[in-house]
């Protein structure tokens, strides 16, 4: 297969800085909701007069509360912190903004830029995650190859390339 080149941007940066944090958003909320439980445990041990109805309305209460507060603190985080290292890591690391391209066969796949080139099986990936924009694939938890689907040119090479992740049994992220 013919690699396929394509240019990474601030904005593609950014992108892929916030779809990666998406998969952070179920740990945060279930954070609440265990924060919340002990709060609420914690106040209707200590209290004297305990009935069911002040017990639901002071788990009903933090509950909300801790959701509330992780929610803003889940947007804070989404579109304001992630974007700002993003931009920050983009600017640091001159190798993003290099020519890159991707080729692949069934079992493997070729990622290179100027400065250095990765051949790898996919089956070795730790996962991957799609969005209507990008392809993130995943060498570890934290490290991953942004590939813009604008980079991939057709649909079809991005079905493709979804497939041969699937076929290696690489986990969605």
């Amino acid at each position: 297969m013919e690699p396929i080149q394509f240019t990474l941007t601030e904005a593609i940066i950014v992108k892929a800085a916030q779809l990666h944090s998406k998969k952070f958003v179920a740990v945060y909320f279930a954070f609440a909701v265990i924060v919340a439980l002990v709060v609420s445990a914690y106040f209707l041990i200590g209290s004297g007069d305990l009935t069911i109805e002040r017990a639901l309305f002071q788990v009903l209460g933090t509950l909300l509360g801790s959701l509330f507060v992780t929610g803003c603190f889940a947007a804070i985080s989404h579109f304001l912190i992630n974007p700002f290292y993003a931009r920050r890591n983009f600017r640091q690391q001159k190798m993003l903004a290099q020519v890159m391209s991707i080729s692949w066969t069934d079992a493997r796949f070729v990622f290179a830029c100027a400065d250095s080139r990765t051949d790898m099986a996919f089956s070795d990936l730790y996962g991957y995650r799609a969005s209507t924009d990008l392809v993130l694939l995943y060498l570890s938890h934290v490290l991953y190859y942004a590939i813009p689907r604008k980079g991939l040119d057709r649909q079809d090479l991005t079905n493709d390339l979804l497939e041969k992740l699937q076929a290696a049994h690489v986990k969605p992220r």
